[in-house]
């Protein structure tokens, strides 16, 4: 490999690290604030959310005093699972018969 393309790959390598040190200090700094937050650590006792989903949530929700009732905003997050179909529905005649 030429030493100016060497160089090159040193200085992106050096880059990266630089940036994923400032990603770190930047994660904890999140961390500690969400955690400071009742809501994130209501929604953590969820399994399989963890506080970068607890955050996203709360993100998504943004003010709660939107939603009219909680129907709304389970439907607003797509957790009420509905079948909307058209056509016959099972154990009703056919119209062709």
């Amino acid at each position: 490999m030429a030493p100016d393309e060497k160089l090159a790959i040193q200085r992106y390598l050096a880059d990266l690290d630089h940036r994923a040190r400032d990603l770190t200090v930047l994660d904890q700094a999140v961390a500690e604030r969400a955690l400071q937050d009742d809501r994130v650590r209501r929604l953590m006792t969820i399994g399989g959310v963890h506080m970068t989903v607890a955050v996203g949530v709360l993100a998504a929700i943004g003010d709660i005093a939107r939603f009219s009732s909680p129907d709304k905003l389970v439907s607003y997050l797509g957790l009420n699972p509905s079948v909307c179909q058209s056509g016959n529905k099972a154990g009703s005649p056919r119209p062709d018969h």
